[in-house]
């Protein structure tokens, strides 16, 4: 392989853009982006709107782009609006999107593009204006991005953004259709060094601010960086067509759409203006004035005060008696058993409504909304946000000595296709000292014995070519042949949800020379195109210096729209990419069977699963949970664990410094689990009676810090196992706050690859969560359940896939305790009593 030096810089080299911590600062208070004034013929003007949904760019997420174009022409014409990257091999993505100009009139143009974790020390983003030139093509076999020719160049931008906009791929994000925060940004509190992860606990997450409907993403791709969005304010008749569509596939994908009911919400429940409709929760809106709003107070806030508003305008829901269990479910009620949060569940997402009036002034003008106390029990979030730290402590180590535990950075090492070029390397190591032993001194030393040294250059050209016709005969039959790849697959299930979501890293190996078309989803593209993504990827911890490019890097357009397949350069080697499938079901997954001789059921009806409910005691022989599952996926499920989630514990309105969790949950565990065989889920909690508390399971998840109380804190911590980190991946938001305590400062854990794949939000209702492993790493691993073709054809990739699925349970909302028992935040009324039996949150004696 022949490869340039380095990546070179396209932008100020004074700007700095490989540390993490440096670039995250100020997310939404840094400056303007810097924009190169238009360049071509001027003929069209480009302004940049939005970098990245809400002016706010991710490193290692798909991010969306909003240009302004006016066009100085007379008459409307067609052109090509083109947004330019470099990817790791030194090829450079074109995203391109066809557009009819209105000569004089400003038109929004959003496009599309991931954000590599290098991306502007590779280059600069480049928005480029062409005329679109029509060719002739097959409309059933041209892919849209090649119907259209780019003629001469009309305007061009460059985007060099100052390092302080950009968000680090290790922070979450948060969006807020709306300005104002709503309690959330008690979740990007830093420490008081800046660094890029949360003061008492582990992953940042930053709340962006001032999303607006009517300027929204048009697909989902622009909403990715968003794990959560709440709609705090704005109208919604003003989110219609395909910026509904986007808001929709996002929820499916796994997002979830939390809308905060207005105090006048009717044009919420009126079909003509809320396009929505269909994917809220199927209940009544009951408006009431004037309401005590008192009663409430153990659900929003630890404060006694006096602050907390006494009446206010109050949305309470009942349940559609015709609608599925998944359609409508309650998540918190009131004192008196009414609903004021809904749920439904949409694919691997859900939508949520709360009924409180959070806009009125008097919540948000003296901080009544407590994350820790409203929002934990919505989103799945643990861990007191405002601990009491006692300055005088002596072994309290500073949080800047706390060390980052990268939970998925293995993954570009689990994708890596090694046994090729270990194998190649050592035939021509083999082939060399071969070469050497016969043509080398030894045959010399043979002809000057038999008096024929005189020949010896004769021998020497002649051992010269039969070896050189020997290794290439050699590399010729050692090359691969055939397309390949391996793959590293996280794929969610949702139980009675017609689809399934998947996130695949893989290494496709094309041994030609040329281009090849690597897709997912679809080998015809005949799917709905918009709802799976492929892109070039790159390992986070990729060093620019050392790394290298291709001398014949070239452009490759695509549909920015419809990004499933990509046209890529290929040299007989590897692309590594990342594909983002989601659609109907492709493994007979995981799911509820009867035991052996029980009676069939009726047509369409599935067994059930129980688990015992929060706040009911289970004593020692008594099953937690009951019913049987089975799996028919191509292999055996291994390192798997079984999570009963048995609902919220009792609502108190208070917090104490080592809260743990609310939700009540029980953990069970299995080594293997082959296809085809059930699991007695009664038997199994019986013989592990009634497993590991959640709380207990979730601190052993976390390494020690690796300084061994030297006091020699920060760096990057390398403990934990494969189970451990992708579990911790899959739960990050369910770590009890950080102690302090120890000889050490903890550990903080933090992603870069797998936001949005968290699952805590299911500890906020009954469910049975169920985690496992198929296959192993490398050539020797199972297909992945991802659809990935090349060229339209089915590629054999061979790897690890982490199965997560969900039976959602019948909704047990938590009790509330009366107001007037608050006792304020981090008090302890009882040291005897200071947690239910359940294990919801940690106690004195463990249990």
């Amino acid at each position: 392989m022949i490869c340039s030096g380095a990546h070179a810089l396209a932008q100020d080299r004074t700007a700095d853009y490989s540390d993490p911590s440096k670039v995250v600062e100020q997310v939404q208070t840094a400056p303007q982006t810097l924009r190169a004034p238009s360049q071509g013929t001027n003929e069209v003007k480009i302004d940049l709107d939005q970098l990245g949904a809400g002016d706010v760019p991710k490193f290692g997420a798909w991010n969306g782009i909003r240009v302004l174009l006016r066009d100085a022409n007379a008459e409307a014409r067609d052109v090509i609006v083109r947004l330019t990257s470099t990817d790791s091999d030194g090829d450079q993505p074109q995203q391109q999107v066809e557009v009819s100009t209105n000569p004089g009139v400003t038109q929004g143009v959003w496009l599309y593009t991931r954000l590599g974790f290098n991306e502007f020390a590779r280059s600069n983003l480049v928005v480029s204006v062409y005329e679109a030139l029509p060719q002739d093509f097959d409309p059933s076999s041209t892919p849209r991005e090649e119907r259209y020719r780019a003629g001469r160049l009309l305007g061009r931008l460059d985007i060099v953004p100052p390092p302080a906009k950009l968000v680090d791929a290790s922070i979450g994000l948060y969006g807020v259709i709306g300005e104002r925060p709503l309690g959330l940004r008690a979740y990007s509190q830093r420490p008081q060094g800046g660094q890029a992860w949360a003061e008492f606990h582990h992953e940042l997450t930053e709340v962006v601010l001032g999303l607006k409907p009517d300027t929204l993403p048009d697909r989902w791709m622009g909403l990715d960086a968003f794990s959560v969005i709440v709609w705090a304010s704005g109208d919604i008749s003003e989110l219609r067509g395909e910026r509904a569509e986007a808001l929709e596939n996002w929820i499916n994908r796994g997002g979830h759409f939390v809308v905060v009911v207005p105090a006048v919400s009717q044009m919420w429940t009126n079909e003509n203006s809320n396009t929505l409709l269909k994917i809220l929760p199927v209940v009544n809106f009951n408006r009431s004035e004037n309401v005590d709003l008192m009663p409430y107070r153990p659900l929003i806030t630890a404060r006694t005060d006096g602050r907390f508003p006494a009446k206010g305008v109050l949305h309470t829901f009942t349940f559609n008696p015709r609608a599925l269990p998944s359609e409508a479910m309650s998540v918190l009620n009131g004192p008196k058993g009414d609903c004021v949060v809904a749920r439904r569940l949409v694919g691997a997402g859900a939508v949520t409504l709360v009924g409180f009036d959070f806009n009125d002034t008097r919540f948000s003008q003296f901080e009544n909304i407590e994350a820790d106390i409203f929002w934990h029990r919505v989103l799945g979030r643990a861990g007191n946000l405002k601990p009491k730290v006692d300055p005088n402590r002596t072994t309290q180590f500073s949080v800047s000595d706390r060390q980052r535990w990268l939970v998925d950075r293995q993954i570009p090492g689990i994708i890596n296709i090694t046994g090729v070029s270990a194998v190649g390397a050592l035939v021509g190591f083999l082939v060399f000292a071969v070469y050497w032993v016969v043509v080398g001194p030894p045959l010399f030393l043979l002809l000057k014995r038999k008096d024929l040294h005189r020949h010896s250059w004769v021998a020497f050209i002649a051992g010269g070519v039969l070896f050189t016709i020997l290794a290439w005969g050699l590399a010729t039959f050692l090359r691969p042949l055939s397309v390949r790849a391996t793959h590293f697959t996280v794929v969610d299930h949702i139980f009675g949800q017609p689809v399934q979501r998947a996130r695949m890293w893989a290494n496709v190996l094309v041994p030609t020379y040329g281009s090849a078309t690597i897709g997912v989803g679809s080998a015809a593209g005949d799917m709905d195109r918009s709802q799976n993504s492929v892109a070039a990827f790159e390992s986070p911890s990729e060093d620019l210096v050392t790394v290298a490019t291709f001398p014949d890097s070239r452009g490759y357009p695509i549909d920015t729209r419809s990004p499933d397949t990509i046209r890529v350069p290929v040299r007989a080697t590897v692309k590594q990419v990342q594909a983002d499938w989601s659609g109907s079901p492709q493994w007979e997954m995981i799911r509820p069977v009867l035991p052996p001789g029980a009676p069939a059921l009726p047509e369409g009806q599935s067994p059930a699963l129980t688990v015992v409910r929060a706040g009911v005691p289970v004593e020692t022989g008594t099953p937690l949970m009951t019913g049987s599952i089975r799996h028919s996926m191509p292999g055996t499920l291994r390192e798997g664990f079984i999570i009963a989630i048995r609902g919220q514990s009792e609502v108190s309105g208070n917090i104490i410094d080592d809260q743990s969790t609310y939700a009540d949950g029980r953990v069970f565990q299995f080594t293997e689990w082959p296809a085809n065989e059930d699991i007695d889920l009664q038997a199994l909690s019986l013989l592990q009676d009634r497993g590991r508390f959640l709380w207990q399971w979730l601190s052993s998840q976390l390494p020690v810090n690796s300084s061994m109380g030297l006091g020699i804190g920060g760096g990057t911590n390398e403990g934990g196992s494969r189970q451990q980190r992708f579990l911790a991946a899959s739960f990050m938001h369910q770590f009890p706050t950080a102690d302090f305590k120890q000889n050490s400062s903890p550990v903080v854990a933090t992603r870069q690859l797998l936001h949005g794949f968290d699952m805590s939000r299911w500890f906020t209702q009954p469910c049975i969560i169920v985690i496992g492993f198929l296959g192993e790493e490398g050539q020797t691993g199972a297909d992945s359940p991802v659809p990935l073709f090349v060229d339209g054809e089915a590629v054999p990739n061979k790897g690890l896939t982490m199965v997560r699925w969900v039976y959602p349970l019948p909704a047990s909302p938590p009790g509330v305790k009366a107001f007037e028992t608050q006792i304020g935040r981090n008090q302890r009324a009882d040291e005897k009593n200071t947690t239910n039996e359940s294990g919801g949150s940690k106690s004195k004696d463990g249990n």
